[in-house]
Order: C-alpha cells, then structure tokens, then sequence
C-alpha cells in the first residue's frame, strides 16, 4: 500500500503522470495509433494495481494508460467512474479487502474535502 501512495503523492505534487512532453498517440496505417509518452512518474506498481483491481484495461502498456489518463484530474475522473462505468470500490469484491483499504487511502489523497464530508455524515 504504502508503495502505491508514495508514488501518488508523486503524481499530485507533479499533476501529470508523466515526466516529458505531453503524451500523444501517433498512427500506424489507417486503422491502429500507438501511445508515445516520455517517462512515466506513474510506477509498474502502481499500474498494475489499476489494471487488474481497478477495473481498468492495460491500454497496451503504461505509456498507453497514461496517454489515456495524463493529469491528477483525469485520474480523479477515473476513480469517480472506471471503464466499466462505476466507482473504482464499487467493482472491487468486498473479500478483497487490502484493495478496498488501498482504495479509500487513494480516494483520501484525491478527494481530500469529500472524503472529509462523508466521514462526518
């Protein structure tokens, strides 16, 4: 978990997930386009626990996931509604339980104040 956060942390106090120029996606033939980024902040670790608890897809790699989701505000849409449409914790099993604790301490580093308000309700 702790892993996870540290690179979030990264990730809000830089507001991109990425290190370079923005990402962009070049083409191949007329019918495929491929992810170009620089460096990514966001780590393998990271990434990997978006793309098999998050309810996210690989993109094809990081450098796609992050071409797809390249600011701090685009991953708090992310986690408002994944790819299969719903909260991040909502498509997590309640028996996962490390994954839903990871998730609300990243919802607490996203969603400082709304966090803030539904734990006083």
């Amino acid at each position: 978990m702790e892993k996870i956060l540290q690179n979030l942390r990264q990730i809000i106090n830089h507001g991109t997930l990425y290190d370079g120029e923005h990402p962009a996606w070049i083409p191949i033939g007329s019918m495929l386009r491929m992810p170009v980024v620089g460096k990514t902040i966001l780590s393998e670790y990271f990434y990997g626990f978006l793309i098999n608890t998050c309810g996210s897809i690989a993109h094809y790699s990081i450098q796609g996931w992050v071409t797809e989701y390249p600011t701090v505000d685009d991953l708090k849409k992310f986690f408002k509604k994944n790819e299969y449409g719903k909260p991040v914790r909502e498509s997590i099993p309640h028996w996962h339980t490390d994954a839903i604790r990871i998730v609300d301490q990243i919802e607490k580093l996203l969603f400082p104040f709304q966090t803030f308000l539904k734990s006083r309700k």
